[in-house]
């Protein structure tokens, strides 16, 4: 309980080899919410990094509230968190308790809706986020600049297969580096990025070509 919390939830699995990174596939997913339900409470905290990446949340709301409870109140620093989902429909929402997490320096969240932004306090903000990846996301235009706007230290951004038209406006005095890979993307503009090393653009689509 002195040592911050490393949790990966593949070392939960079965057989799992913690230092090779192996595991047996074809644990119930049921029971591994509760391992990771069991963790992040038993731990006081700080959480160094969590990785979640093997748990279809589509039938754990009330852990994926918890969850995200836990890791706002014990400092989380790096955070994981794909919803392990076959279905690109899939509906299931991530709560905007995500924005208590300021401590993060790190952070990754795909195949989710994202929280609408219009109804947050203006000062939200990472204030410490550097990196931030965002996959096969349905979010606005409007909540991905409010996002950027309160992150004064982020320097890399990537998005790949986003489920929206990606609109960026590139306004920022930390960036360095910004990826768009298998989006649609009708518009990305440079508007003050001082900093900014590599503006790079894989199977992103604009204007009906292959940039």
């Amino acid at each position: 309980h002195t040592t911050p919390l490393v949790l990966v939830h593949a070392h939960l699995l079965p057989n799992a080899s913690i230092g090779t990174g192996r595991s047996r596939l074809g644990a119930d997913p049921r029971d591994i919410a509760d391992a990771v339900s069991t963790v992040l409470a038993a731990h006081p905290g700080p959480f160094r990094c969590v990785y979640l990446t093997g748990t279809p949340m589509e039938t754990h709301a009330d852990e994926l509230a918890l969850w995200l409870q836990h890791l706002a109140a014990k400092g989380v620093q790096e955070l994981i968190f794909l919803s392990c989902t076959t279905n690109f429909d899939s509906t299931v929402h991530l709560p905007a308790t995500l924005f208590r997490c300021t401590s993060l320096t790190k952070l990754y969240i795909g195949f989710w809706w994202f929280p609408p932004t219009t109804t947050l306090p203006p000062t939200v903000a990472f204030p410490y986020l550097r990196e931030l990846g965002l996959f096969s996301l349905v979010m606005t235009e409007q909540d991905l600049a409010f996002v950027l706007n309160r992150c004064p230290v982020l320097e890399k951004v990537l998005m790949t297969g986003c489920r929206w038209p990606v609109c960026l406006r590139i306004r920022s005095h930390s960036l360095r580096l910004v990826e768009v890979c298998q989006c649609i993307a009708p518009e990305i503009t440079v508007v003050n990025a001082p900093r900014l090393e590599r503006l790079l653009l894989w199977e992103a689509w604009g204007g009906g070509s292959l940039t």
